[in-house]
């Protein structure tokens, strides 16, 4: 069996006093197959990667850096969808570069 995190649900459950988000990173790291990314405006989540409240650096420091990752994001104009893709790209990168 795998897991597959979602980052943004993981997080609103560590808002709502829940569970903790990193800690299921670090218990099911090894067993990472992917993540759902999406980032958090208080509770309201699905929005794109860098326009929340999320620290974007410190979730891909915990991310192996050959996990799939996919944006689940709610309907919006091109242009956030496009700098989150870029922002999740450069942060996958630089995780490729410090593994190396």
């Amino acid at each position: 069996m795998r897991y597959w995190h979602d980052v943004g649900h993981a997080s609103l459950q560590e808002k709502l006093g829940v569970c903790w988000a990193d800690q299921w990173l670090a218990h099911y790291a090894e067993h990472l197959v992917g993540v759902n990314l999406h980032d958090l405006q208080d509770l309201e989540a699905y929005h794109p990667p860098g326009t929340g409240d999320l620290e974007w650096e410190e979730i891909f420091a915990q991310l192996p850096s050959e996990v799939l990752k996919v944006l689940e994001i709610r309907p919006c104009e091109a242009e956030p969808v496009i700098e989150a893709r870029e922002l999740c790209e450069s942060l996958s990168q630089s995780r490729e570069q410090a593994d190396a």
